[in-house]
């Protein structure tokens, strides 16, 4: 028998997967379908997205749909736990969405810092090499795992047993510090340079225009920041876990702990896509337009004797440049 705090958990964590896989899928949608988001940081985002769809589908088989059937074991139950329900794919997007948010940092750092460095320029060719490296470095990163995982009948659970020659804390360690630290010491460097560079020179400025080309780079800062602070404040507990199971008796897979870190992962995907509508005019406009099925307004043209003129149909500019320095998330930014 299902105790009832398993089904309410089983509830909780299906919520925020439909959250998830929603929120990011429109994200996706959004760009495709708007020719003036189509800009190479948007595409890093929506890789984020992607990242991020891709955890909520990898947690059903494991964290909702656990109890509906009996895990195979011997050689199926390993290569189920290897593909489907071990959970390797949420650290394979990881370690993925890692690079891919030092990437975007890297971005912001050029175009505020040094925005005439046009060889540094973010395009979409480097776009998608950023893009391989990030899902080539996951699965090399996340390949011993892959090759480790196996179900373990007496705890019902998808663990990493790994053969005694292998030096598994060496690789617990390394994972720890290319996934966890690595990335939080990279980006918290980069973002105290770009936030000195914009508060600093608030005093300087005069003209009108230049002013709003700075509250601009100042609101898409705070956004990337608070994404990142969000990203890191999530998945830094699963880290730490993952490094005590290995090193410290009384800390294993599947207990209270656990669920609860692998809880935050699920609420860091499921919360970047209400970040991006809430800091981006561009993403907020183009979801509202999916839902509303508006995608045309009608605007009257009147000439001079007051006489109507035309009338012409338009398709709405999703474009999220609100400002008039062109100069949000979707702009041409530097790399």
């Amino acid at each position: 028998m299902v105790s009832i705090p398993d089904i309410l958990l089983s509830v909780l964590f299906l919520l925020l997967i439909m959250i998830d896989i929603a929120g990011n899928v429109l994200v996706c949608l959004v760009v495709y379908r708007t020719k003036q988001m189509r800009r190479p940081m948007n595409y890093l985002l929506v890789n984020l997205a992607v990242a991020d769809v891709v955890i909520g589908v990898f947690m059903l088989p494991r964290h909702v749909f656990h109890h509906a059937f009996d895990h195979p074991t011997g050689t199926s139950g390993n290569y189920l736990c290897k593909f489907i329900t071990g959970g390797v794919f949420i650290w394979l997007s990881a370690a993925s969405s890692g690079i891919l948010l030092i990437a975007i940092a890297i971005a912001r750092y050029f175009a505020v810092v040094h925005p005439l460095r046009s060889n540094f320029r973010l395009n979409k060719n480097r776009v998608l090499w950023i893009m391989a490296l990030s899902w080539g470095f996951a699965c090399v990163l996340t390949a011993p795992s892959i090759s480790a995982i196996v179900y373990d009948p007496r705890k019902d659970f998808c663990v990493e047993n790994w053969p005694t020659w292998y030096p598994k804390q060496g690789h617990v360690a390394f994972v720890f510090a290319a996934n966890c630290m690595v990335p939080i010491i990279t980006m918290t460097l980069l973002y105290l340079r770009i936030i000195y560079k914009l508060w600093r020179n608030e005093d300087a400025i005069t003209s009108s225009v230049q002013l709003a080309r700075l509250k601009s780079r100042k609101r898409v800062t705070i956004m990337l920041i608070i994404v990142t602070l969000v990203h890191t404040l999530c998945w830094t507990p699963n880290y730490v876990l993952y490094l005590l199971i290995f090193y410290v008796p009384g800390f294993y897979y599947g207990s209270t702990t656990y669920i609860v870190t692998v809880l935050l992962i699920l609420l860091n995907a499921a919360a970047d896509p209400l970040l991006y509508t809430w800091y981006m005019d561009g993403f907020r406009r183009g979801i509202r337009s999916m839902l509303c099925c508006r995608h045309r307004n009608r605007v009257q043209v009147v000439d001079t004797s007051g006489k109507k003129h035309v009338e012409t149909l338009f398709r709405v500019d999703f474009s999220g440049i609100t400002e008039p320095n062109n100069d949000q998330v979707m702009e041409t930014s530097t790399f």
